[in-house]
């Protein structure tokens, strides 16, 4: 039992994991994990706050490697519905940060 435990998080580790959630920033946070917090989201993020990803209830960091990626994402976004994202990367299990995949690793929600 233990080993195919062992095997299964191995195996998710390795093939990483989906969020789905809106892209926010860390001073507001989730004030603005809805339909209509892209301006001050933007305005907050251009202004060196960091992006976070607020899925349910939950507000989750963004690895700083990830950074780039995730203001570029918000900054190109055309509406605050924009902001409601399926994230792929993986956790980093130490600061539980998500690292974004390189490839598809942002997409919009459906």
């Amino acid at each position: 039992m233990k080993k195919t435990a062992l095997v299964l998080a191995l195996s998710m580790t390795a093939f990483g994991a989906t969020w789905t959630g809106y892209l926010v920033d860390a001073k507001c946070n989730k004030a603005h994990a809805n339909d209509k917090g892209k301006g001050c989201a933007s305005k907050c993020i251009t202004g060196g706050q960091a992006v976070k990803l607020v899925v349910g209830e939950d507000v989750l960091d963004i690895a700083e490697a990830s950074q780039a990626a995730a203001k570029a994402y918000v900054e190109g976004a055309k509406d605050a519905k924009s902001l409601k994202v399926t994230v792929n990367g993986k956790q980093n299990k130490k600061t539980k940060a998500i690292v974004i995949a390189k490839k598809k690793g942002i997409a919009a929600a459906d």
